[in-house]
């Protein structure tokens, strides 16, 4: 009685030490059987104490069950909910979300109908009460709302940049790109455990990867196509309980046609080329989608990407080539065209070696002379004086890569004393001769004299 609110209580529960007490309206609630004593203090330090108050408490409270039922209702669906009965307890159900209703309460089961269209959680709550003592229990149950629509959008990356014009969502791709895409849907959660509630409709099979931050996947471009998705997930059912499906959207992947390999030929086709000439080689229809590269055996080379007009090539030394062509907008592939050859340069300038250079022997004696030949030359013996006109004649032979000269002594040296006698010359004379089709070697011609001597290392005159 006479409660002031400037005052201070203490509340000792038997021999225990005091605890300060803030009153309710002047009403102190305590939990436990004993003998209390109040004690009041006023703001000017005046105490009083109550005399011993004895309290005794009557046990009412019950241990009910947990509550049976499934943690997960479908949208329009209803379910049971209870609890284990107990004698002289009364019931009442609540839930804390206007997406569920219930049936009818007061007993130790509850019907709850999800009526929600998206996702929810609740708590179910069921209070026993006896003898006005009350104990609560909860569940918390979801509702699973069906996926009703499914979109799959083109995106840059893992965290789903979205292309600035939208139509470059619908870009061409190479063999090889990877692509991204991210997964919306309305409704719960799909179900992805092996693959159940979660399948691809065409393209890209099973290179696919993710999720990535939750809904964004990719996967390897292997050819033109189109990606789709199915979802569904326990709310999915027909009328019969039959699992139903939702489709998205398709998107298509378009890529660029891959080049076939080029062809090429070389002019000439015999692959002889002579000396200080270029040989030409020639790409048959190549395409103005593709970049193209010379490639000689054992270097390197650089594409470069071809307009117009016609891809010739000119190359000058002996080796084997190759043209490289890859997409313009796929960079990653080559391929590579047949095979050319230069294999021979016929040098056009010839030099003549004679074996020996002045060989010493008198008017009556024959003369052998060697000449090491260059490839693709032919020789012949000249004389580069008339008196000569009379030898018998000359008997070439060719022993493996040499021409020899036999020259047999003349009929005569000539007429009159030693001073009016005539040198004797002999002239190898050296002409290319080409072969098939390199005929665009300009002819060359050489030639060589030897003044025959005799035993005194003089002129035979």
């Amino acid at each position: 009685d006479n409660y002031v609110n400037t005052s201070t209580y203490k509340l000792q529960l038997g021999s225990n030490e005091a605890q300060t007490v803030t009153p309710t309206n002047g009403v102190f609630s305590v939990s436990a059987n004993g003998t209390y004593k109040l004690t009041v203090t006023n703001v000017c330090g005046s105490s009083s104490s109550t005399s011993n108050i004895s309290v005794g408490l009557t046990q009412n409270q019950v241990t009910i069950s947990a509550i049976s039922g499934l943690e997960n209702i479908c949208s329009g669906s209803s379910e049971n909910y209870s609890i284990t009965a107990i004698d002289d307890v009364t019931y009442n159900w609540s839930i804390d979300s206007d997406k569920f209703t219930l049936g009818d309460n007061g007993t130790n089961s509850i019907q709850v109908t999800a009526t929600g269209t998206a996702d929810a959680t609740a708590t179910l709550t069921v209070t026993a009460t006896k003898s006005g003592c009350p104990t609560p229990q909860t569940k918390s149950i979801n509702l699973i709302a069906p996926i009703t629509s499914v979109t799959l959008k083109h995106v840059k990356d893992a965290n789903g940049t979205a292309y600035e014009d939208p139509e470059l969502a619908n870009l061409t791709y190479c063999v090889g790109d990877e692509v991204w895409f991210e997964l919306n849907y309305v409704g719960s959660k799909f179900i992805p455990e092996n693959n159940v509630g979660f399948k691809w409709t065409t393209y890209p099979g099973n290179n696919l990867i993710g999720p990535y931050n939750g809904n964004k996947y990719k996967f390897t471009i292997t050819g033109s196509g189109t990606i789709g998705i199915s979802l569904r997930n326990e709310a999915n059912v027909d009328l019969e309980g039959n699992p139903t499906w939702v489709e998205s959207n398709l998107l298509e992947f378009k890529t660029h046609p891959e080049p076939t390999a080029p062809y090429i030929s070389i002019d000439p086709a015999s692959g002889v080329l002579c000396e200080g000439y270029k040989a030409t080689i020639t790409v048959t229809n190549p395409s103005t989608d593709c970049a193209y590269k010379l490639v000689e055996e054992g270097s390197k080379a650089v594409f470069t990407d071809y307009e117009s007009g016609d891809l010739k090539y000119s190359v000058g030394s002996v080796a084997k080539y190759y043209v490289a062509a890859q997409h313009k907008a796929c960079r990653a592939n080559e391929y590579t065209s047949n095979q050319v050859e230069i294999n021979q340069i016929i040098s056009t300038s010839a030099s003549i070696s004679i074996e020996p250079a002045t060989p010493a022997t008198t008017p009556w004696e024959p003369v052998t002379i060697t000449v090491n030949p260059e490839e693709g030359y032919v020789y012949e013996l000249s004389y580069t004086d008339n008196n000569l006109a009379n030898v018998d004649g000359v008997i070439i032979k060719q022993n493996g890569d040499s021409y020899t000269y036999y020259i047999p002594r003349p009929n005569s040296w000539g007429t009159g004393n030693s001073n009016s006698r005539t040198t004797i010359g002999y002239g190898i004379k050296a002409t290319l001769k080409v072969e098939g089709e390199a005929t665009q070697c300009q002819m060359s011609e050489t030639t060589a004299t030897i003044t025959l001597k005799d035993e005194d290392n003089e002129e035979c005159n």
